[in-house]
Formats: structure tokens, C-alpha cells, sequence
């Protein structure tokens, strides 16, 4: 088992979600950041290049997204980020997913005074900042929470998806306002 990027929430669920919603906006921003390196023409060129669709109406943006995120490959507008969140033991443990490509969101994810790392893998050496009875903590919390069988991350915790539909509208209406210099009404 091999649970990397897992970190303690040393807080109620109630900050957690507070926090959840504060980096959505950081995700927002940031994704509004990476597409805005492109303009409008090179998107819509990439568009009928992968999907071999011409796409001049207002929806051909949040389709793109859509199903760059759905195809889940490395490209340049695969935006893909979420938190799983685990209850489990007494614990709040949040895995995060996508984080890399997001260095301010990543950064405000880790640096939460309330979050605390809580990775753990059973494949090599612990984590040698940390003691052997936490170690033995997080195995047993892991152990436990995936009854000795790994699923899929999702499917034991709720997933708190930055990158849903509505979000994906609200990072559009901010790309078309750096690209027009007029908030666009849907």
C-alpha cells in the first residue's frame, strides 16, 4: 500500500470545508492563469485538432475542459484536481489529486497549519520524520480504512471535485474576461 501525498486535518470538518472552498478559488485562479497563456484562435485550433470539430459557438471552452478531464491523459488543458477526504478512527485524512501542476494551490494545501502530513507505505523504509509509533498509527488507520484491500481513492471517501461543471463555467467566464476585458454574462 502506498499512500503518498495523505495528510492529517487537524481541525473540525466544518474548517475543512471552509478551507475546501478557499482553494477552490486558488484552483480557479490558477487554471484561469495556465489558459490564459493561450489565446482563444491556439484553444480553438487545439479543439478541432483532437476532437476534429470546429467550434465557434460560446460552449466549445467548457467542452474542451470537460472532456480533456474525462480522458484523464497528460495535456495541456487537462485540469484535473480533487481532494479525497477520509473519515476514519476519529480522523479527517485529505489525499490530494492533481495538486502538481498547481504550484500556489499545492502550496496552500500543504502549508494549512492544520494540515499535517500522514503519508504511508508498507514497500520500503518509513517516512524517517516520523516515529515509530505514528508510523504504526498510520498503517493501522490505512490498514483499517481499506480492510487489507486497496480500492480505488474514491470509493471509501467523499471526493471534493475542484474541477466539476460549474466550476469549469466560472474558469471560462474568468479566461474570456482576460481575453475581452468585459465580464461575460452566460
Amino acid at each position: 500500500m502506498k499512500i503518498y501525498e495523505a495528510h492529517l486535518w487537524q481541525g473540525t470538518a466544518e474548517e475543512l470545508a471552509d478551507f475546501m472552498h478557499e482553494l477552490r478559488k486558488k484552483y480557479i485562479e490558477e487554471v484561469i492563469a495556465h489558459l490564459s497563456k493561450w489565446n482563444e484562435n491556439e484553444i480553438k485550433k487545439y479543439s478541432n485538432e483532437v476532437y476534429h470539430k470546429e467550434e465557434d459557438s460560446y460552449f466549445y471552452l467548457p467542452i474542451l475542459l470537460r472532456d480533456e478531464i474525462r480522458k484523464g491523459e497528460n495535456s495541456p488543458f487537462n485540469f484535473d484536481a480533487s481532494v479525497v477526504v477520509y473519515f476514519y478512527q476519529r480522523k479527517i485524512v485529505a489525499v490530494p489529486f492533481g495538486f502538481n501542476m498547481f504550484k500556489e494551490l499545492n502550496t496552500m494545501f500543504r502549508s494549512n497549519p492544520k494540515m499535517k502530513f500522514f503519508g504511508y507505505w508498507n514497500n520500503s523504509d518509513p517516512d524517517e520524520n516520523c516515529s515509530e509509533e505514528e508510523w504504526a498509527e498510520r498503517e493501522k488507520f490505512f490498514e483499517g480504512l481499506f480492510e487489507g484491500e486497496f480500492y480505488h481513492f474514491g470509493s471509501l471517501g467523499f471526493t471534493y471535485e475542484l474541477s466539476n461543471q460549474e466550476t469549469l463555467w466560472k474558469i471560462c467566464d474568468g479566461y474570456r474576461e482576460t481575453q475581452h476585458g468585459k465580464q461575460v454574462v452566460r
